[in-house]
């Protein structure tokens, strides 16, 4: 299974490769990683949840990406606490400084503090290297401000 899973992903074919795990993902964590992979950038961020969860608890996630994911679906999910912590531990990483700064940000706005939210959008528009994600951040910076005003 792992061999045909790696050939329909490396051909592109994500949603053969899906059906390939709708029936049930062997315990196996390269295999698993991959699903996650697949059903994270399908948004079926419960699956995605499921899949990754147990290697949080184990404290075992070994990439940044895996971290991200599960972050990005825990978020998605609203499980906003978990996520949080999630994303302060990548937010040291380049790849996701920004995203993780920004979701930190809609998190706090989410808990009322608002003052946090406002700080961590504006070191996005400020250092960030992802002109996106500074462009979302500003949008939002200057959103906020209106609401405080």
């Amino acid at each position: 299974m792992l061999i045909h899973l790696k050939s329909l992903i490396a051909e592109g074919k994500n949603g053969e490769a899906l059906e390939l795990l709708k029936d049930e993902i062997p315990a196996l964590p390269e295999i698993e990683e991959m699903a996650a992979f697949l059903y994270f950038g399908n948004n079926q961020f419960d699956k995605t949840i499921v899949l990754l969860s147990p290697y949080l608890d184990n404290d075992q996630l070994t990439s940044d990406d895996e971290t991200y994911m599960l972050a990005e679906s825990l978020f998605q999910d609203g499980r906003m606490s978990d996520a949080k912590s999630l994303f302060i531990r990548i937010k040291g990483n380049d790849t996701f400084h920004d995203q993780a700064c920004y979701r930190l940000a809609m998190i706090a706005r989410h808990n009322g503090n608002t003052e946090e939210s406002l700080k961590l959008l504006k070191e996005i528009v400020e250092k960030g290297k992802d002109p996106l994600w500074q462009k979302l951040a500003q949008q939002d910076w200057e959103f906020q401000q209106l609401l405080i005003q």
